[in-house]
């Protein structure tokens, strides 16, 4: 009998007893197959990981009302700003990805008007991730195990408390939990290397509105108003002189406020 010497991608012949247990049968097994029966080679693609992800909470919620499951004006505003931050300060995205969003009720559609503004920004669609409402790490595996996010910049629009379920399943088990209000914190989770956990980096994004590749940032978004740690402001808010030196400052050519609609005019 001639044997195939070992290699890599090459397939193995054997023998066993054939099923009358008097001669022998041949069968012919490749090394992927012998490795999955044996339980020591995954599915996953090789190096399907993302190059970066970039997980935050949705914006600002309205503080009370039961059945509101859409941002506060303050939640608008910080949406808005980090639609013109993210692809200023991290790239632009290549994927973008939002927590589960009832169709019927509107519950948690918080996490997806947070995307929208990044997506009129770049033009990247978005994703709904239908399960994970239920099994947000199952999301996070799925992920990383996707040929189609291979090397891709993926921002993640995400529901608090599921958030360190998805980053358990992203390969970061230790992401501290996030408080009711606490809406102010962005993730950044870069795989630099093939199978290794990510290096993980938590920041400020009062702090990263204040850092030159914001303030110096390119977008088809209008600038507003930065959203701030109090009550959401109401639309006459804009009229604050506060609001119109912050404008005036962000503007290249600044014209005033529309009377009819008390919105800035730049």
């Amino acid at each position: 009998m001639h044997q195939r010497r070992p290699g890599a991608g090459t397939c193995h012949w054997g023998w066993w007893p054939d099923r009358a247990g008097n001669g022998l049968a041949g069968y012919l097994v490749s090394p992927a197959l012998l490795g999955l029966a044996l339980g020591n080679i995954s599915l996953a693609p090789a190096h399907a990981a993302p190059r970066q992800v970039i997980l935050l909470r949705h914006g600002d919620k309205v503080e009370s009302g039961d059945g509101n499951y859409n941002l506060s004006i303050n939640g608008f505003l910080r949406a808005i700003n980090l639609a013109r931050l993210i692809p200023a300060c991290f790239g632009p995205p290549t994927h973008i990805r939002t927590f589960f969003l009832n169709p019927v009720s509107s519950k948690n559609a918080r996490s997806y008007q947070s995307a929208v503004p990044l997506r009129v920004a770049t033009g990247i669609n978005i994703s709904i991730a239908q399960v994970s409402r239920d099994d947000s790490f199952l999301d996070g595996q799925e992920l990383l195990r996707q040929p189609a996010y291979r090397n891709g910049n993926v921002v993640l629009f995400w529901e608090h408390r599921r958030m360190p379920e998805l980053a358990r399943g992203l390969g970061w088990p230790s992401m501290p939990t996030i408080g009711p209000m606490e809406f102010d914190q962005i993730f950044v989770l870069r795989y630099e290397t093939p199978g290794a956990p990510p290096q993980v980096e938590s920041l400020s994004q009062e702090k990263l509105f204040q850092t030159a590749c914001f303030r110096h940032s390119h977008s088809p978004l209008p600038p507003v108003p930065l959203p701030t740690g109090e009550a959401a402001p109401s639309l006459g808010a804009w009229n604050s002189t506060a609001a119109l030196m912050q404008i005036q400052s962000e503007c290249s050519a600044w014209i005033g406020v529309d009377r009819d609609s008390d919105l800035p005019v730049c």
